[in-house]
């Protein structure tokens, strides 16, 4: 088994990070992992609000995702605001 922990502040002025660059890095990291054999689980705070599936980041994650035949196991909440942020 593969097993990826991860953390994505959220982005911001302040630290620069932009969710296009995320995106990008996500999708090569997604395809360099699908080179190794075994199981593959992902953990983590993508600080992406999955419980919003209009947004065009969600669409690409989640697109990202089905490409590499993997599953979003989260369902509920797991943010104080109300928001599923986890994978």
């Amino acid at each position: 088994m593969n097993l990826v922990v991860t953390y994505r502040p959220p982005p911001s002025s302040q630290n620069g990070l932009k969710t296009s660059t995320f995106l990008e890095e996500c999708e090569l990291l997604l395809d360099a992992l699908n080179e190794i054999p075994g199981k593959l689980l992902i953990l983590g705070d993508l600080n992406i609000n999955f419980d919003s599936p209009s947004r065009y980041d969600v669409a690409r994650i989640m697109n990202l995702l089905r490409t590499a035949r993997l599953i979003q196991y989260v369902s509920s909440p797991t943010h104080r605001g109300g928001h599923i942020l986890d994978v």
